[in-house]
């Protein structure tokens, strides 16, 4: 491992396990040998795949409600005729889920209580699905992997492209502008591609080693990737994408057997290397161009995978930057593990940078069109929005006439009307970023430690502070006011001006299409023109035969 350096942000960073009743215990996991991902946790909500003899079931658990679950009380949610090897919630919607699974759907849910859950939509593939993952900056956009070797794209549950892989796929991930996406495949390659046109950016070796690799983007130009070498070592290696014949670092972890699972902190570069098989998560951070090892969780109970809760959610006032949900599926058990880097006074503010918001930075529409733009990003002390969104196109005005002044008031002119329920949520949890942490796990260690007057002075503030530096009610009426178009992009009327960039987005997407099209009639072409080579070679193989016994 390399030597720590003395001017690493998170050098004293450790692993806490919670106790026994702050666990969810008898929880039914799924048994299935995928290396999906079988958990999904948000701000508010934990999602499980279960194991259930009549096809795929999750349950909904509230993080806030730990404990030893009742059979006779646990609602399943049955909606597949297979089992769910894949989940994934909204990162703009905490009410939205998406479940893939091997009966060859993705299906949406709409989730009002952890037992009134509905189907939202459904995604249809030609095989059995793989992996499922949202763009990090685009509204209601998604990516798919399925057993028939292709990558799916889909916005607004519409079909926009795919990209076929000569093998099968082993992950899949998005950069976190949502610019390119990254997958490894059976072939051993790693590969950076368009989404938007299917287009190869960059494709080369990652891992020598025949079992599975995986990727993630570290930031927009650097790539992670975890495998095994060719005498089955599990290693890593960070890759530039402008220079992918030689890795900036690789080292080897251990020599077992079980996939190594990278989870990744974009906000603080921290890298987490869960084991599957067995009980060791190891604490990485990333600075210039290395990684370098922290520390290591280690129990005894094997790991299926683990999930992270957003930053939104964590407990400040424990120092906690990170926590992580572990699937013991030996025992049946969902257990937390909270990641703390230790500080004290006034230096807690510096181990918690602005972080990912849940407010998309642009649309569904506006993405295909081709743009692209960095997350929201959102400060956990005040609350303040460090980069606004895109805004969407803004139809002309039209003279007010008072008749319909008075009926457009009346029927949810009003702002806070024109907000879908989700997004009005997800404001709010803004706003309440900029108070103190209430503690969610361990209330009775919190309630028992004193009170710290440095903890409690953005409260004061927030109530004294000028318009524009708190988030009071009026800075609340302006965010309300300020992502109002997050409601329904699509019912907004397009005239004049308008019209002109629907018609070349629908132009660039034909387009795209017909390039998908163009790849696929090569791809045929290439496989006519390898079976004509063997052909041949056959050929030659027989005529070299028969001259021989002649």
């Amino acid at each position: 491992m390399p030597l720590i350096r003395a001017n690493l942000k998170y050098r004293h960073l450790f692993g806490e396990q919670v106790r026994k009743d702050q666990q969810f215990e008898n929880v039914p996991i799924s048994r299935n040998a995928h290396d999906g991902q079988f958990v999904a946790v948000n701000s508010e909500f934990l999602a499980v795949s279960c194991e259930s003899s009549g096809g795929g079931s999750f349950l909904i658990l509230p993080i806030d409600k730990p404990g030893r679950l009742s059979p006779l009380n646990l609602h399943k949610i049955c909606g597949h005729s297979s089992a769910i090897i894949d989940l994934a919630w909204n990162p703009f919607d905490d009410r939205v889920l998406a479940t893939a699974s091997e009966d060859g759907y993705v299906k949406l849910w709409r989730v009002a209580d952890p037992s009134e859950v509905s189907p939202a939509a459904e995604l249809e593939h030609n095989r059995r699905l793989l992996y499922t993952a949202w763009h990090p900056a685009a509204a209601d956009v998604l990516l798919t992997a399925s057993y028939d070797c292709e990558v799916a794209v889909w916005a607004d549950c519409r079909l926009c492209s795919t990209i076929g892989h000569p093998d099968h796929i082993n992950s899949i991930a998005w950069s976190p502008d949502g610019r390119l996406l990254a997958s490894t495949c059976k072939d051993r390659l790693a590969r950076v591609m368009d989404p938007r046109s299917g287009c190869t950016v960059a494709k080369w070796t990652c891992h020598t080693g025949a079992k599975i690799s995986k990727i993630l983007f570290s930031d927009d130009c650097r790539l992670l990737t975890t495998g095994f070498s060719e005498y089955s070592q599990r290693q890593y290696a960070l890759w530039d994408l402008n220079k992918t014949s030689r890795a900036l670092h690789s080292d080897e972890v251990d020599s077992s057997s079980g996939v190594l699972l990278p989870y990744y902190d974009p906000d603080c570069s921290l890298l987490y290397l869960a084991g599957r098989g067995d009980g060791n998560i190891r604490f990485y951070e990333i600075s210039r161009g290395r990684l370098h090892f922290l520390n290591q969780f280690s129990t005894h109970s094997p790991q299926k995978c683990i999930a992270q809760l957003p930053k939104r959610a964590l407990d400040r006032s424990l120092c906690e930057v990170g926590r992580l949900y572990r699937l013991h599926v030996a025992s049946n058990v969902v257990e937390p593990v909270r990641v703390i880097a230790p500080r004290r006074g006034h230096h807690v503010s510096d181990i918690y940078p602005p972080a990912a918001a849940p407010i998309p930075a642009l649309g569904a529409d506006q993405w295909l069109a081709g743009a692209n733009r960095d997350p929201v990003r959102v400060s956990l002390s005040t609350g303040e929005i460090i980069n606004p969104p895109l805004p969407p196109p803004q139809k002309p005005q039209s003279p007010p006439q008072a008749p319909q002044a008075q009926s457009s008031s009346s029927n949810g002119g009003d702002p806070t009307h024109q907000l879908t329920p989700g997004t009005l949520r997800n404001i709010q949890h803004l706003v309440q970023a900029a108070s103190p942490p209430r503690p969610t796990l361990n209330s009775e260690t919190a309630a028992s430690t004193p009170a710290d007057p440095a903890a409690a002075a953005p409260d004061t503030a927030a109530t004294a502070a000028p318009a524009g530096t708190s988030c009071g009610p009026e800075k609340f009426s302006r965010l309300l006011e300020k992502f109002q178009h997050l409601d329904s992009p699509s019912t907004v009327a397009i005239e004049g001006g308008a019209a002109k960039d629907v018609e070349l987005s629908s132009l660039r997407k034909e387009l795209a299409f017909r390039d998908m099209r163009l790849m696929r009639l090569e791809k045929e072409l290439q496989s006519k023109e390898s079976e004509l080579v063997y052909l041949r070679t056959l050929l030659r193989r027989y005529g070299d035969s028969r001259s021989s016994q002649c």
